[in-house]
């Protein structure tokens, strides 16, 4: 697993030297190179179905762990927290909230596998849903 994700990093940093640093300056300017433009967050996400298939419930948590990074830094979805839960529907005390490109979708596990998987379309209304009442 190690040599798979040291292969994994190699590629995206030659994937990240591009060709464009080699152009001379003065020629990209006579060419009319388009400025960059701005790329929404969620651009390139995968949507709340694509990222439930590929996390599925009773996958185990190490290796959905790991496929997060990945997933994470390919820019693929966007982790945003884990929070508590003390609701017995979602089967376990911890669940991920993960962006994606429709919405979020809730993570849950207990700590050995995945436990369950739901979509939401504001993280408000995910936290209102799942997280752990405030007791005074």
């Amino acid at each position: 697993m190690k040599k798979f994700l040291v292969v994994v990093a190699a590629g995206l940093l030659l994937v990240g030297c591009g060709t464009a640093e080699n152009e001379p300056v003065e020629e990209a300017e006579q060419t009319g190179a388009p400025e960059t433009e701005e790329v929404t967050e969620e651009e390139g996400y995968l949507t709340a179905e694509e990222f439930i298939e590929r996390a599925p419930e009773g996958k185990t948590y190490s290796s959905y762990a790991t496929e997060l990074l990945l997933w994470g830094s390919a820019q693929e979805v966007r982790y945003m927290d884990t929070i508590d839960t003390d609701k017995e529907e979602y089967g376990a005390y911890k669940v991920d909230i993960i962006k994606v490109e429709d919405g979020f979708v809730a993570v849950a596990f207990d700590g050995e596998e995945i436990t369950g998987s739901w979509t939401f379309e504001t993280v408000e209304e995910l936290r209102e849903e799942i997280q752990v009442e405030a007791t005074e």
